[in-house]
């Protein structure tokens, strides 16, 4: 089966693969002229020349799966399949929820049990501790809250910048790729880490609250309303649980100056016995639909047909205004007013 992506690093069979998460053995072949299989990111929304290679190849592509890298809900008039975030959304086999944050960004971290699991463990952790808190970020474009985060917990002791967004610390930010190399050993200096979304998304879990578990501080988290059906409520802060940021940072300040709270939080397991048999599950039932999709299970097209969704794919594609043509000329117009006009008499 021919298959192409439409990303800025996906360029091959083999990246496309490695991207899904996925293993196997799949008969596919690159083809960026006439796919049977076209899958597109967010990017055909935020470049010019996506969408425009978007509108090209859907046209002729037998099946089109959106493929959600970021907190985005997929267009059904757009795409036959969606692979995203969202945990309340079902659209039957349709959607495909991404797998569990521990295996989707496996990059980013090495484990996903708590080798700290006593006090005695944590204190000793606390013992090497050289920061108050980080806050590691090149995109500045994120949710207000993260920046507000950022200030408001500088007003009561210095956070230190590592990344390329408000940088202050003389080390300049490596951005995304080395953040991923990195990210662990330079938060583990630290008690605290802010670790935020770019966005508050039902079911959006990204690496930040991971890497932050894993260099083992206290992860100062906002984002996902749902964040507990991911992770140990116990493990970290969650700032949707404060009526005001005045409020948070009375706490953080607490949980800094109370040895043993900060212990009791980093001590905790990240995961319950249920959220860990979820992940399994959750990820067991990504694979599954994905290699269906990618072995040719995705048969026809499931794009709704009809006048409508027809107008709405031409003007969403093709800036394509169908109703244009009926719309009246001035004559026709003035005549509507008089009638009207008559009809109140």
């Amino acid at each position: 089966m021919k298959v192409y992506a439409i990303h800025p690093r996906i360029s091959s069979v083999e990246e496309l693969l490695r991207s899904l998460h996925i293993e196997g053995e799949f008969d596919l072949t690159w083809d960026a002229e006439s796919p049977e299989l076209l899958f597109a990111s967010e990017w055909i929304y935020f470049k010019k020349e996506y969408f425009e290679q978007f509108k090209t190849l859907t046209a002729t592509a037998k099946i089109r799966v959106f493929f959600a890298g970021e907190a985005m809900s997929p267009d059904w008039n757009l795409f036959d399949y969606a692979i995203g975030y969202d945990n309340h959304l079902q659209n039957g086999d349709r959607y495909i929820r991404h797998m569990s944050p521990y295996d989707f960004f496996n990059r980013f971290v090495t484990t996903r049990e708590n080798t700290i699991t006593t006090k005695a463990q944590a204190k000793q952790e606390l013992s090497r501790k050289e920061g108050f808190c980080n806050f590691l970020y090149s995109n500045a474009f994120a949710h207000p809250m993260r920046d507000k985060l950022f200030y408001a917990i500088s007003e009561y002791k210095r956070v230190d910048s590592l990344g390329k967004h408000l940088n202050n610390v003389d080390v300049e930010g490596t951005g995304f790729e080395g953040h991923s190399m990195e990210c662990v050993p330079l938060k583990s200096r630290y008690k605290f880490s802010i670790a935020s979304e770019n966005a508050s998304y039902a079911g959006y879990t990204s690496e930040k609250l991971l890497t932050s578990l894993e260099a083992h501080t206290v992860p100062i988290y906002f984002g996902n309303p749902d964040i507990s059906e991911d992770i140990n409520p116990k493990a970290f802060i969650n700032a949707n649980d404060f009526s005001s940021l005045d409020e948070l940072v009375a706490y953080i300040q607490k949980v800094d100056e109370d040895d043993e709270l900060w212990c009791q939080y980093v001590s905790q397991p990240w995961m319950t016995e249920v959220q860990v048999e979820h992940h399994k599950k959750r990820t067991d039932v990504y694979n599954s639909l994905i290699t269906s999709i990618l072995m040719g299970g995705g048969g026809k097209s499931r794009l709704p047909e009809g006048t409508h969704v027809a107008n709405y794919r031409n003007a969403v594609l093709y800036r394509n205004y169908c109703m244009d043509e009926y719309k009246p000329t001035w004559k026709t117009r003035i005549k509507m007013v008089l009638r009207k006009l008559q009809l109140m008499k």
